[in-house]
């Protein structure tokens, strides 16, 4: 049985894909990004860490990435179903390796694999809300792979000083062009092996309120 990274991709979600990069790259020339880092994270990997992301805030994360962390290794977790097909053949048009699964599909498998992952020295992009929801309510799935491979955790916030937001379940922000972009990166949480329920929970809460510490780009 493939692995989630070697499921395929087909030529249809390759062709799409290609197309949506062209846009985010093009959108992206005329984007002005700000960083605020709060977090000692190096352009090398020295340290790799769990980034977690708002899912309705990814279309410009892996731009963000590869623009202030381009040295380092990363790889994201998408969805098994067919749209996730699509975001892996994006998210690796962008290099950034994709790495197949969900909460409702091959859940268990992907969390095997993502410790693999940062086993190996990779970054992992992670959106806790993702793929269903409810928007800006962090998954125990991040807590549970922070404490179980002793990674650290980056909450990144991005604001979009102007957006368009879609109809959907996250009401998706795809930035406008020449729009500023405000990205908070930080702290770094570490969530030790031995917490009980009540310190993993008040880890959850912690990590989502730095998510959106900045506020959730409402």
């Amino acid at each position: 049985m493939a692995r989630p990274t070697d499921l395929p991709i087909s030529w249809k979600a390759r062709t799409i894909a290609a197309i949506g990069v062209f846009i985010i790259q093009l959108f992206g020339l005329t984007l002005r990004f700000k960083l605020y880092s709060k977090a000692p994270i190096s352009a090398q990997a020295d340290t790799n860490y769990i980034w977690a992301v708002w899912h309705n805030c990814l279309f410009s994360f892996p731009l963000i990435y590869r623009k202030f962390f381009a040295a380092r290794r990363g790889a994201a977790l998408t969805s098994a179903s067919k749209d996730g097909e699509i975001a892996a053949a994006v998210v690796k048009q962008l290099g950034i390796a994709p790495i197949r699964g969900s909460n409702s599909r091959r859940g268990g498998q992907a969390l095997i694999e993502l410790a693999s992952w940062l086993n190996e020295g990779y970054d992992i992009a992670l959106t806790p809300d993702g793929p269903r929801g409810p928007r800006y309510q962090l998954s125990p799935g991040l807590i549970l792979l922070a404490k179980k491979t002793g990674t650290p955790v980056v909450p990144v916030a991005i604001r979009y000083h102007n957006c368009w937001k879609l109809k959907s379940w996250d009401q998706f922000r795809i930035p406008k062009p020449f729009s500023q972009v405000d990205v908070h990166v930080g702290p770094v949480v570490q969530v030790p092996a031995d917490i009980n329920d009540q310190q993993f929970e008040e880890f959850r809460l912690g990590v989502q309120e730095l998510m959106c510490a900045e506020g959730c780009n409402d």
